[in-house]
C-alpha cells in the first residue's frame, strides 16, 4: 500500500492534560461557524488511543489494545489501516509480552467532519487513553464554509482539557450546550511535530464533493436487472489518483479492468457488490436484527444510534419494553437526547439558545429503513491503476433484492475524483461523460441534478486496490531458481555468492513477515529498505567470498566461562526491573490472596470456608518466602524471578548435555533471557514459572531414566518431579499421554525390580495427585447453580480451534515465526541422523502441543508456556545445524559467522528494543491506581462496588468490598450464603441485574464503583448494546460521576446528595429487567 506524507500546520501542537497521574484525557474545542459547511476534515495523531467526537456524536476512534494485538487493530476507519495483515494466532486470553505499545505517533487518521457540523456553535472533542500518564494528542484540519471562508482547526493551548469530564456527566461533556469554562487549559507537550504518514491521499478530504447524479432508473422502474456504466478519460503522466463514489446501494467498480474490491477485515458495505450469501430471516423485509455501533459496521448493521445517536436505549429497538406485571403495557419513559428526564418542556431559549434540545425525537420503524437509508460515500486510492493515455472507469449497480415492493429511491450514483499529473496539473473526474451499457452497446446515460451537501454522509476511505506481486517478491522467488541453475553447472565462486545472496534475501523476507502485525511494519512500507537489503546482501556475499579454505570451525567455538553467569544475571534483571510498577493481574491476585492467607493462618482460605486449594506446592512455597521476607510485592514476585533464573540455568545444562555445544547452550540461554513472553510471565506471582521449571526437569529425568535407563534414581526422580509439576499446576497432568507415547516409542527394557519400584512410586504419585484434585473439587470449586460462561480450564476432549496446533510455532504477533523456521531444520536433521536423543526431544514438544490443544478445554497459547524453553532449545539447534550445512556449501570457514548472523536475525525478530521502553508503561489494566484513589477519597460509611473478577483486589487494597458487579452472573465464582449470592474471593454480594444496581443506589448515600473497561466492553462513547451489561453501564454513566481513570479502569462515585437518580422505571420497586 502506498503511504502519503501529511504535514501539520506550524501552529499545531501536541497537547495533554495538566494532571500528571491519570492515563486519559478529555480535550474540547468550541467553534462558532457563521454559515453552513461545504467540507470539513480533521487529522488526528495520538500517543495511545483516542476517540473523536463532534457535537456529541462519535466520529471515529483508535482503540488502544495490548501489545500482542495487531497494529491498528482498534481503528474504526478500517480502510486507513496501513496493512491488511490479520493475526495468524487467535487471541484467547493471552499472557502479555514485556513490550511497549505500538508506535501510533507515526500514523495519522483522517476523519470527515462535514455531516457532524452545523451553522452556529459546535464542539470538537478528543478523548485519549494511554499506558503512560498524560497521553498527548495532536490534531489539525480545516472547515470550508459555503461562501468560501476557511476555518483552521489545530490543537493548541486554547483547548480545554481534563483527565475526566469534571463536574459534567460522562455522556454529555461533548455536547455544545455544556458549560466547561471551569475546566483547565490544555498543556503543550514539548514534542516535535514531524510529518506523518497515512494511506489516505493528501488532498482527498480537502476537496468538497462536486458531482452530479447518474440515474439508472426511476422509482417505478425495473429492479430485476443490474445497470452498468462506463466513462473514458485521458491522462499524460499520472502520479497519484483517487476517486469518491456516492451510492444508495451495492455496486462493483473497475478501473482499467481491475476491480476495486478492497481486502479488509471489516464489513465492506456497498463496494462488495451483490452478496453471495444472505441472511433471510423471518422478519419483515428480511431485515436482520443486528444491533451494532454504526460507526463500526456496514450499511446492513443496526440503527440503534441513528435517531437519536446518543439518546434513549429503548428507542429504535426490536423488542418492545412493556410492563406486563400491572397489565398496562406501558412503555418506559424515554428522555431522548436530554439527560434530565421530564424536563424538556421547562427548557426555554435562554437555556437552549441554539435549539439542540428542540430536535424531534423520531423513531422511524426499522422495517422502513432498508430502502430509505442514507447514501454511502466511499473513497479509494487508484494511483497504481491509472496509466498514461486512455483510462476507463466501469461501474455496475447491483439489482435490489426481490422484496415484493418498489423502492422509494431511484438507483443512482455520483462519482468525483482527481488525478495529479507529474507536471503539477490536476485532472478532475467529477464531470465525466457516462455511457450506459445496453445490450452489448453503449448509450448516453441520464445525468441528474447536482449533489447537494445535505445529501452527503460522512466519507469513508476504503483503501486502495490490492497490488500485483511486486518486483521485490519476484526477486525473492527468482533467487533460489538462479542458485539451482548455478549449482547445476558447478561454477564455484558464483555458486557461493549466489547462495549467500539468496539466503540473505530470504532473511529479509522473514523479517517482513514476522513484523507484519506490528508497527515496525512501517519500516518496510518504503521501497528504500528493499534496495538496502539487496545492496547489503551483495556486500556480505562479496566479503564472505574472501574467506578461503580450512576446516569448518563450527564446533570449535569456545565460549568464556563467565558467559553463563552474565546471561543469568540478565535473566534476573530483565524480570526484576521495576517489578513493583506493573499492575497485578486478576489471576495473580487470586494467588496472592491464597499465599497471604497461608502465611497468616496456614490455610488458603478466600471467603468463609472456601479455599483456593489449586496449585498447593506453589502457594505454600511462596507463603514460606512471604513468612521470611514479609508480605510485599517484592517478595511475592522476586520468588518467581528467582525460579526464572533457575530455569535458565537448567536450560543451559540440558543444552550442554544433549548437544555438547557451548554455543547452542549460550544462544538458547540468551533467547530465553530476551523472550518478551517469558520476561513478562517470569515475574508474575503465580505458578507459571515453577511449573515451567518442573516440566524442564521432568523431561530431562524422564529421558535419562526411561529412555537411556541409566539408573533407578533417574526414574524415581522423574516420577517425583512429575508429581511436583502437577502440584504446581494441575493442568500438568496433560503430560501423561506425552510421557506414555515417548516411552512406547523409545523406552528400553529394564530389570524387573526397576519396574516394581517404578510402579510403587507411580502409585504413590497418583494417590497424591488424586488427593490434590479431590481437595480442589471439594474446597475450591463452589457449588454451581447454573452454567457459567467463564469456567476454569480443565481436561476434556476439545476440538474448538485446531489452528492453535500451530500457535507455538507462530506466537502472538508472530513472535516465534523466524525461530520456528530453524526449528524445522533441526527436526529434519534429527530424523536424517536418526538420533534417538534429539528425536525424543522433538516428540516431547510436538506431542505436548497436540495434547494441550486437544485435552485442555480453554484453548490458549498461554497453556503451552511450560514447553517454550524446549522449543527455544531445538530452534537454536536448528540455527547451528543449518549454519553447518550452509558453511559446507559456501565456505568452510564461515560457519561461526553464519551462526552469529542467524542468531542476530532471531533476536531482532523478537523486537528487543521494545523491552526497555515497556517498564514505564502499564501493560495490563491498572486497578491498583484506581483503588489507591478510592482509598484516599473514601469515607467510613461509603460502599465499595467493583467488577468481577476483582473483588479480591479491593479486599487486599482497601480492606473490604461490599458489592461484586458481574453481568452476566458467573456461577463458578459465587457461592450461596443464606440466600444471597456472594463472590467466592472476597464475600461481596453479587450484583448481576439492573434492578439490584438501582436498588443499591436508592438505598445507599455514597457508592464507589470501580469498573473494568475490558469487562464492560464499551470503551467509547457509544455503548455496545450487543454485549451483556450495556444497560447497567448506561445507568452508571447517567447517575454516577466519573472521578478518576487509570489504564482500562474507571472510578465512579454515586452521591445521593448530588441530585436525582435517573432510572428506566420511576415507580418504587418497579424496576424493569
Amino acid at each position: 500500500m502506498t503511504l502519503y506524507t501529511h504535514e501539520a500546520p506550524k501552529d499545531a501542537r501536541w497537547i495533554r492534560t495538566q494532571d500528571a497521574n491519570q492515563y486519559t484525557g478529555c480535550f474540547r474545542k468550541e467553534i462558532d461557524l457563521p454559515s453552513d459547511v461545504r467540507y470539513a476534515w480533521l487529522s488526528v495523531v495520538s500517543e495511545g488511543g483516542f476517540e473523536l467526537l463532534c457535537n456529541g456524536d462519535s466520529v471515529g476512534a483508535q482503540m488502544y489494545w495490548r501489545p500482542t494485538r495487531a497494529f491498528q487493530n482498534g481503528l474504526t476507519e478500517s480502510g486507513q489501516r496501513v496493512t491488511n495483515n490479520e493475526p495468524m494466532v487467535a487471541y484467547n486470553f493471552p499472557r502479555e509480552y514485556q513490550w511497549s505499545g505500538h508506535n501510533n505517533t507515526k500514523i495519522t487518521t483522517v476523519f470527515d467532519l462535514r455531516p457532524y457540523l452545523r451553522k452556529g456553535k459546535n464542539t470538537i472533542c478528543l478523548e485519549s487513553e494511554g499506558r503512560l500518564p498524560q497521553p498527548a494528542v495532536l490534531a489539525f484540519g480545516e472547515i470550508g464554509l459555503r461562501h468560501g471562508e476557511r476555518v483552521s482547526v489545530v490543537t493548541d493551548n486554547t483547548w480545554m482539557a481534563e483527565p475526566v469530564p469534571r463536574e459534567v456527566k460522562q455522556g454529555g461533556w461533548s455536547l455544545p450546550t455544556v458549560d466547561t469554562r471551569h475546566w483547565k487549559k490544555a498543556e503543550i507537550k514539548p514534542r516535535p511535530v514531524v510529518p506523518f504518514l497515512s494511506c489516505v491521499p493528501t488532498t482527498l478530504y480537502r476537496k468538497p464533493f462536486d458531482s452530479r447524479w447518474v440515474v439508472a432508473r426511476a422509482p417505478d422502474g425495473d429492479d430485476a436487472q443490474s445497470h452498468e456504466f462506463t466513462a473514458d478519460f485521458q491522462l499524460s503522466d499520472p502520479q497519484a489518483a483517487w476517486l469518491q463514489l456516492l451510492s444508495h446501494g451495492n455496486y462493483w467498480i473497475w478501473v482499467n479492468g481491475r476491480s476495486l474490491g478492497v481486502s479488509r477485515s471489516k464489513a465492506k458495505a456497498y463496494h462488495g457488490g451483490d452478496w453471495l450469501v444472505r441472511w433471510e430471516g423471518r422478519r419483515p423485509l428480511a431485515t436482520p436484527p443486528i444491533l451494532l455501533d454504526p460507526d463500526e459496521v456496514s450499511f446492513f448493521g443496526g440503527y440503534r444510534f441513528e435517531t437519536p445517536r446518543h439518546g434513549d436505549p429503548t428507542k429504535n429497538d426490536f423488542k418492545r419494553y412493556e410492563n406486563q406485571l400491572n397489565r398496562t403495557k406501558e412503555r418506559p419513559k424515554g428522555t431522548g437526547g436530554d439527560s434530565h428526564a421530564g424536563e424538556d418542556e421547562e427548557r426555554g431559549r435562554l437555556q437552549d439558545p441554539y435549539g439542540f434540545l428542540e430536535e424531534a425525537n423520531i423513531a422511524v420503524p426499522h422495517a422502513l429503513l432498508r430502502q430509505r437509508a442514507k447514501a454511502k460515500l466511499q473513497a479509494y486510492d487508484i494511483s497504481h491503476l491509472v496509466v498514461p493515455g486512455k483510462n476507463q472507469i466501469h461501474v455496475r449497480l447491483v439489482a435490489d433484492p426481490a422484496l415484493g415492493y418498489r423502492g422509494s429511491q431511484a438507483i443512482k450514483f455520483a462519482l468525483d475524483g482527481a488525478v495529479h499529473e507529474h507536471h503539477g496539473q490536476d485532472v478532475a473526474l467529477s464531470h465525466l461523460s457516462w455511457n450506459r451499457v445496453v445490450d452489448g452497446g453503449h448509450a448516453m446515460a441520464v445525468s441528474g441534478r447536482q449533489v447537494t451537501p445535505d445529501e452527503l454522509p460522512a466519507m469513508k476511505f476504503m483503501g486502495g486496490a490490492p497490488r500485483t506481486l511486486s518486483r521485490w517478491w519476484w526477486a525473492v522467488l527468482a533467487c533460489p531458481m538462479v542458485v539451482l541453475i548455478v549449482m547445476r553447472h558447478r561454477i564455484g565462486w558464483l555458486r557461493q555468492s549466489a547462495m549467500i545472496f539468496s539466503g540473505l534475501l530470504l532473511v529479509a523476507m522473514f523479517f517482513q513477515i514476522s513484523y507484519a502485525e506490528r508497527s515496525e511494519m512501517l519500516w518496510f512500507m518504503s521501497p528504500a529498505w528493499r534496495y538496502g537489503a539487496v545492496i547489503g546482501a551483495l556486500l556480505i556475499a562479496c566479503l564472505l567470498r574472501f574467506f578461503q579454505g580450512g576446516r569448518p570451525r563450527l564446533l570449535s567455538c569456545g565460549l568464556p566461562c563467565w558467559l553463563c553467569p552474565v546471561i543469568l544475571l540478565a535473566v534476573f534483571l530483565l524480570r526484576a526491573w521495576m517489578v513493583e510498577h506493573q499492575p497485578i493481574d486478576d489471576d495473580e491476585y487470586a494467588s496472592i490472596q491464597a499465599v497471604l492467607s497461608i502465611a497468616e493462618t496456614g490455610k488458603p482460605s478466600l471467603a468463609g470456608e472456601i479455599w483456593y486449594s489449586r496449585s498447593p506446592l506453589y502457594h505454600y512455597a511462596a507463603a514460606a518466602v512471604v513468612k521470611v521476607f514479609g508480605a510485599n510485592i517484592w517478595s511475592l514476585r522476586l520468588y518467581s524471578v528467582l525460579l526464572s533464573v533457575l530455569t535458565g540455568w537448567v536450560l543451559w545444562l540440558l543444552a550442554r548435555r544433549y548437544f555438547r555445544d557451548p554455543w547452542v547452550a549460550g544462544a538458547a540461554l540468551l533467547i530465553f533471557a530476551l523472550h518478551p513472553f517469558l520476561i513478562f510471565s517470569g515475574h508474575i506471582a503465580r505458578f507459571y514459572q515453577q511449573q515451567q521449571l518442573m516440566v524442564l526437569l521432568m523431561i530431562h529425568l524422564f529421558i535419562q531414566g526411561f529412555i537411556y535407563t541409566k539408573s533407578i534414581k533417574h526414574r524415581v526422580a522423574a516420577i517425583v518431579v512429575f508429581a511436583l509439576a502437577v502440584l504446581s499446576q494441575e493442568i500438568s497432568i496433560s503430560f501423561v499421554p506425552v510421557l506414555l507415547i515417548a516411552y512406547l516409542l523409545f523406552g528400553r527394557g529394564t530389570p524387573l525390580k526397576w519396574e516394581v519400584k517404578s510402579m510403587v512410586y507411580l502409585v504413590f504419585a497418583g494417590l497424591l495427585i488424586v488427593a490434590d484434585v479431590l481437595l480442589f473439587k471439594v474446597k475450591c470449586i463452589t457449588t454451581s447453580v447454573g452454567v457459567s460462561p467463564n469456567v476454569e480450564a480443565t481436561l476434556a476432549p476439545t476440538f474448538w480451534e485446531l489452528g492453535n496446533l500451530f500457535s507455538m510455532f507462530v506466537g502472538y504477533s508472530r513472535l516465534h515465526l523466524v525461530l520456528s523456521v530453524f526449528y524445522m531444520m533441526s527436526l529434519v536433521y534429527s530424523i536424517r541422523r536418526g538420533s534417538s536423543r534429539l528425536i525424543t526431544l522433538h516428540v516431547f514438544l510436538i506431542v505436548s502441543v497436540v495434547a494441550f490443544n486437544l485435552i485442555i478445554t480453554s484453548v490458549s497459547f498461554r497453556y503451552m508456556y511450560s514447553i517454550i524453553p524446549l522449543w527455544i532449545l531445538l530452534g537454536v539447534h536448528g540455527v547451528s545445524v543449518f549454519s553447518l550445512w550452509l558453511s559446507v556449501q559456501i565456505n568452510r570457514r564461515t560457519g561461526n559467522a553464519l551462526r552469529w548472523l542467524f542468531l542476530l536475525v532471531v533476536v531482532l525478530s523478537m523486537a528487543p528494543w521494545r523491552i526497555m521502553q515497556s517498564y514505564q508503561e502499564k501493560i495490563l489494566g491498572d486497578p491498583i491506581s484506581s483503588l489507591a484513589y478510592v482509598k484516599s477519597e473514601m469515607r467510613p460509611e461509603d460502599k465499595i462496588m467493583i467488577t468481577e473478577p476483582h473483588p479480591h483486589a479491593a479486599k487486599i487494597e482497601l480492606g473490604r468490598v461490599d458489592y461484586d458487579l458481574v453481568v452476566p452472573i458467573l456461577y463458578d465464582f459465587t457461592y450461596n450464603s443464606e440466600g444471597v449470592l456472594r463472590d467466592r474471593n472476597a464475600g461481596a454480594m453479587a450484583v448481576n441485574r439492573l434492578a439490584d444496581l438501582q436498588k443499591i443506589f436508592s438505598e445507599q448515600p455514597r457508592v464507589w464503583v470501580i469498573l473494568n473497561r475490558e469487562k464492560f466492553r464499551s470503551r467509547k462513547k457509544n455503548i455496545r448494546w450487543e454485549y451483556p451489561g450495556a444497560r447497567e453501564e448506561l445507568f452508571i454513566r447517567q447517575n454516577a460521576e466519573l472521578k478518576y481513570r487509570s489504564y482500562l479502569w474507571s472510578v465512579y462515585l454515586w452521591d445521593r446528595s448530588a441530585g436525582a437518580m435517573e432510572t428506566f422505571r420511576k415507580e418504587p420497586d418497579g424496576w424493569v429487567e
